[in-house]
């Protein structure tokens, strides 16, 4: 007989990540968003968004220094964030007025690094939460 554990890495990557997380009135959204970024490749994610919410992006990794591009892009390939202009800035809050079909679009934006693991933390605010 065998026995399979498995550790949610939220918690791991939250030690990491605790001072890029300071407002806890956003609930974390309970799914794993974690992504191996490779050099000149880019990494998309669907994700739902809904408008009776307020939501905050956060990315993580280990080197804080690191900078990672990301975009929020509806699925006909609108752009509606990238933190590209903004010095790669790691967290954005934000919310739509109605439901988002959307794609985060990932990359490393430094050359020099071939490969990081990022976690995605994304959370919300009901509106009684505000």
């Amino acid at each position: 007989m065998a026995l399979c554990f498995s550790m949610n890495s939220y918690s791991q990557n939250f030690k990491v990540c605790e001072e890029e997380l300071p407002d806890r009135s956003f609930i974390s959204d309970g799914q794993d968003h974690q992504v191996l970024l490779r050099y000149n490749k880019i990494t998309k994610l669907n994700i739902v968004f809904y408008p009776q919410f307020r939501y905050r992006l956060v990315l993580c990794c280990h080197d804080k220094s690191l900078p990672v591009e990301f975009k929020l892009m509806d699925t006909k390939g609108s752009i509606h964030y990238t933190n590209a202009n903004k010095d790669y800035i790691r967290t954005w809050d934000f919310q739509f007025t109605s439901i988002m079909n959307a794609i985060v679009e990932l990359k490393l934006a430094d050359t020099h690094i071939k490969e990081e693991n990022v976690e995605i933390f994304i959370s919300y605010q009901t509106f009684k939460n505000l």
